[in-house]
């Protein structure tokens, strides 16, 4: 889906009236390029109404981007403006033009209106979430821009004829000049045969007071539809066992502070060790992990209409971030599990030495050989972490009644070391 979505919209070549080739997005570096672009590539790729045989298509209202990725609601077009003397200069009195900043910040941004008439107005992001809501943007010349500013809202349904008239309005009226620092393109994708995914794409293309123009692109990608299939109902059973694990895991580290309250005094040893801060932060991440995942859920569960044509859909923009934060926070958690591994190397150095078979384990620990010999296997070959606690709870269901902490402390060891971390999403 991301590649489609590049290869229609930033891949394309556009042709330059000042320049004998072609270019791509990612090559624009003149102002003129900007307008070239928004009418040889952008306008249509957002307007298909013919198919590859030159046949009119019949898409009821609605208009698709390589005949799959259907574009939801409006498209928002977007800038923000620097007010006018708000560059530091020593030679400013001795010429009459204004000096403009080089880079957009919110302490010298211009919110006055201009244009004919002044047509082109400035939005703010809590008085007019409808239009200037979402999410803000880094941007890789400037800092972080907000969701607001100048926004131009241009709806598909009215058809090609006012999206071509509502875009040369804009390069006609001179929407953008030497006040604009940054100017956004805010576009949503959905597709049904990808398990219901969304895809919130951000062409930016910032314009510092070099005159040069630079640009970048985002593409954010999530689904609405989180259990669909056999394969997201299984994914649901083991979501339910993570937290039934997850919250012995807090029982188990709850008993070792108060132990250490109750054998020491005071719970300051406790924080002392390295592994146990670890650990502590490990659990604190997990269950914000938790929490972001509900919120994610409970956002799904309430967006809005998705067959608005009128008007720009910010909401998307959100639940893309908190898919996005929600997966680098899994990544952490991730890594912070396999620092945990070394605790109990720590703790145990003798488990460094002990082999992977179980017929070496030594006589004192009560093991079935066989039981604990095959899940050890399956541990090494499926490589998933969250196997782990599962294959740990039923290898301590295969060992006998005499079985020993030692021994599930060995089992344990073997089963972190010898399981690999897959990171892939």
């Amino acid at each position: 889906m991301n590649e489609s979505i590049s290869a229609s919209l930033i891949g394309q070549p556009i042709n330059s009236t000042y320049e004998p080739f072609s270019k791509a997005f990612l090559e624009i570096q003149q102002w003129e390029d900007i307008s070239s672009y928004m009418q040889g590539v952008l306008l249509p790729a957002l307007t298909q109404d013919e198919d590859y045989s030159g046949n009119p298509v019949n898409n009821n209202g609605s208009y698709f981007l390589m005949n799959t990725n259907r574009i939801l609601g409006a498209v928002r077009i977007k800038q923000h403006r620097v007010a006018p003397n708000s560059c530091r200069s020593l030679i400013q009195n001795f010429t009459s033009e204004p000096c403009y900043a080089s880079l957009w910040d919110e302490s010298i941004q211009s919110t006055e209106a201009y244009g004919p008439d002044q047509m082109f107005r400035y939005y703010d992001e809590d008085k007019d979430p409808q239009i200037a809501g979402g999410a803000s943007i880094l941007g890789y010349v400037g800092g972080w821009y907000p969701s607001g500013g100048f926004c131009e809202i241009i709806p598909l349904t009215n058809g090609t004829e006012s999206v071509r008239d509502h875009i040369h309005s804009l390069i006609d009226n001179q929407w953008w000049d030497k006040q604009t620092r940054v100017i956004i393109i805010n576009i949503n994708f959905l597709n049904i045969g990808l398990d219901d995914r969304i895809a919130v794409l951000y062409l930016m293309m910032e314009m510092p007071a070099s005159g040069m123009v630079s640009t970048a692109f985002q593409i954010k990608t999530f689904r609405v539809s989180m259990y669909i299939s056999g394969l997201d109902w299984f994914r649901l059973v083991m979501e339910i066992l993570f937290v039934v694990i997850l919250v012995f895991y807090l029982y188990t580290e709850v008993s070792e502070i108060v132990g250490f309250i109750r054998t020491r005094g005071s719970v300051l040893p406790y924080f002392r060790s390295l592994w146990n801060i670890i650990e502590l932060l490990n659990l604190a991440l997990f269950f914000s992990s938790l929490g972001m995942y509900a919120r994610y859920l409970y956002s799904i569960n309430h967006l809005p209409d998705l067959t608005v044509t009128d008007r720009y859909i910010p909401e998307l923009e959100e639940l893309a971030v908190v898919a996005l934060q929600m997966y680098n926070l899994s990544a952490i958690n991730i890594l912070l599990s396999t620092f945990r591994t070394f605790k109990v190397q720590y703790r145990y150095p003798i488990m460094m030495t002990l082999p992977s078979c179980p017929h070496h384990i030594p006589h004192h620990l009560s093991l079935r050989p066989i039981s604990s010999c095959v899940l050890i296997r399956v541990c090494m070959c499926c490589g998933r972490p969250l196997i782990v606690p599962v294959l740990i709870s039923a290898v301590s269901c295969s060992c006998s009644s005499s079985l020993r902490s030692d021994s599930f402390l060995w089992v344990f060891s073997r089963l972190a070391l010898t399981v690999p971390t897959s990171t892939h999403s």
